[in-house]
């Protein structure tokens, strides 16, 4: 780019460094003429590529490359998740309805925004970029985002079946409870019924499993600390549950990476997400139940 003090050798064709100002303009107008503000055309372009297609429901021109609208982008997890940091549910609340009006299925939404803005969120605990005070709170605000959203999704079962219930619960002491909050909607659209406690006791979880009939206890452990007690945790639940057949299944970031604990603390099977939980559920309800539901009379 030439400086002011050049000059242009051409005198009919005038560049915007030449300090003689165009009939009729002053020099401080030319002057802002020739200012260059990056930030004004990416923010043109993005309420012309974005706001308004979003606003009319449609595309005003071609993309220049395939995008797959059904799904989350990266961009809308990168906002989703800075709402989240920033205490904005507000906002958050916005963009997840606008994924739903632009056709994002209920399961994208729960898997490819929350439960991916929950995983960016541990990831940036385990580089030290936000404390376990930032990420709880996060985690909270992910919750009732869930919840909110579920009032607007579509609540029929995707089968009715009021014979199988589950318990879904966090590790006794453990605090993160966004897995369940996640395994209980999808059990509940299946046409599970479903408890599930926020926080609770190894006491507390033995009288729920004495008053009521659960066919599934399913327990979600993040730290690998709560791990110890679960082996003694599990024993007493069947000894106290009213179903002598009850399945323990487990997961959670604890056993992500070791799914063979699993067997060692007395489960009956481990689930590295929701979906699996919800086949392994009725396999092992299928396979461990048959015929035992006549106790219940």
């Amino acid at each position: 780019m030439r400086n002011a003090s050049q000059t242009n050798d051409d005198p009919t064709n005038p560049t915007p460094s030449d300090p003689t100002p165009a009939s009729g303009t002053s020099t401080s107008e030319a002057a802002q003429a020739t200012k260059v503000r990056p930030w004004t055309a990416l923010l043109e372009a993005a309420i012309e590529n974005e706001v308004l297609p979003r606003l009319c429901g449609t595309w005003s021109r071609p993309a220049a490359h395939s995008i797959d609208r059904s799904q989350p982008s990266e961009t809308d997890l990168t906002l989703f998740v800075g709402f989240i940091l920033e205490d904005d549910l507000d906002h958050a609340r916005a963009l997840a309805d606008g994924l739903t009006v632009r056709g994002v299925s209920r399961h994208d939404l729960l898997h490819n925004l929350l439960g991916a803005a929950a995983k960016r969120l541990g990831e940036f605990w385990d580089q030290d970029r936000c404390d376990i005070a930032v990420v709880s709170l996060g985690m909270i605000r992910l919750n009732q985002i869930l919840r909110d959203t579920a009032d607007h999704a579509v609540e029929a079962p995707l089968m009715r079946d009021f014979g199988r219930s589950a318990l879904i619960t966090p590790a006794p002491g453990e605090t993160h409870n966004f897995g369940v909050v996640v395994l209980d909607d999808l059990f509940t659209r299946a046409g599970w019924q479903v408890d599930t406690p926020s926080r609770v006791t190894s006491a507390g979880l033995l009288v729920l499993a004495k008053r009521n009939w659960y066919d599934l206890v399913g327990i979600s452990v993040s730290a690998e600390r709560f791990l110890r007690s679960l082996p003694a945790t599990i024993r007493s639940l069947r000894r106290a549950a009213c179903n002598p057949a009850l399945v323990v299944l487990v997961g959670g970031q604890a056993f992500n990476a070791h799914p063979e604990r699993a067997q060692f603390i007395g489960a009956d099977g481990f689930a590295p997400d929701a979906e699996t939980a919800l086949i392994i559920a009725h396999k092992l309800f299928a396979k461990t139940t048959q015929g035992v539901k006549v106790a219940k009379n």
